[in-house]
């Protein structure tokens, strides 16, 4: 296996910058990743809001039928009657709209199709009691009947209808504070993922520029240094960096070879001086024979 620190410092930069390469690829990943979680997670709770509201309305026009009821009880002309039963077909196309406005946003149309129903059929006794008043009053009021109806019909639809609409209410309640919590907690986990990669991106560039000034920057300025001495002659001049297998190493094992040369080469100078002073010595000797023989 190819250890980190025999690759090329070539390989070294090419890797640490693919390495931040991928983590901005990571950071733009998270970001589109997370930006489609949250819309998601807000057009959830979006939805699950706007049910809560409709469920609101009809639960407030429930309330204005029950009072639509009690002021035709308490209505002494039939025209006084007649307004009473128009509020109360107003109030129920109102929960009417309320609720059909909802039917495209909820998973459960079963439900509010059964809280429609028991409008109608609230809407329905309503409307029953209301014609029965009418009649009393050309015939006499006849308040025993009336409340009889009451508790045989409009009680038990009113009760049916408050109890869909509390538990629906209840329910998704319940729903909309779960979808708000996921919004908050997939907003929290995509910063924090985003925090986490960009720590590592920077620990990553941190890394590279350290890396390129501590195996580029500052072996060439010694190397040059080394350089500089062996040329200005000191062939004592020490060569750092033989020992690394990246192009510092093999520019260092280069001035090395410079180097030798240039001790060979004054050692050949030695020599040759060497040479040349033992011939002038000699011929000095040959001359000083010679001028003794003579004599």
């Amino acid at each position: 296996m190819i250890s980190f620190a025999h690759l090329s410092i070539g390989a070294k930069l090419t890797l640490t910058s693919a390495v931040g390469g991928a983590l901005i690829v990571a950071l733009m990943f998270n970001q589109w990743s997370g930006n489609q979680t949250i819309s998601a997670a807000m057009t959830s709770l979006a939805n699950e809001q706007a049910l809560l509201d409709s469920i609101g309305d009809a639960e407030s026009a429930v309330a204005q039928m029950e009072i639509a009821v009690r002021n035709a009880r308490l209505q002494a002309a039939p025209e006084d009657v007649d307004n009473a039963v128009i509020e109360l077909d107003k109030q129920l196309a109102d929960a009417s709209a309320a609720l059909d406005g909802a039917m495209p946003i909820t998973s459960d149309p079963a439900e509010l199709k059964q809280i429609q129903d028991a409008f109608i059929a609230y809407s329905d006794a309503a409307h029953g009691m209301t014609s029965l008043i009418t009649e009393n009053m050309a015939m006499g009021q006849d308040f025993a009947a009336e409340e009889q109806f009451k508790q045989e019909h409009i009680d038990p639809s009113l009760t049916m209808v408050a109890d869909l609409i509390g538990g629906a209410r209840v329910k998704h309640a319940a729903l909309t504070t779960e979808a708000r919590a996921r919004v908050n907690d997939t907003i929290a986990s995509v910063g924090l993922l985003g925090n986490i990669l960009s720590i590592i991106a920077l620990l990553v560039l941190v890394g590279s520029a350290l890396f390129s000034l501590r195996s580029v920057a500052r072996p060439i300025r010694s190397m040059t240094d080394s350089m500089n001495k062996l040329s200005a002659g000191d062939i004592e001049a020490e060569i750092p960096f033989q020992d690394r297998k990246d192009e510092v190493g093999r520019m260092a094992a280069t001035v090395q070879i410079f180097k030798d040369g240039l001790i060979r080469a004054a050692n050949l100078e030695a020599e040759k001086e060497a040479t040349t002073r033992r011939a002038s010595a000699g011929a000095m000797a040959m001359a000083e024979l010679q001028g003794k023989i003579a004599e």
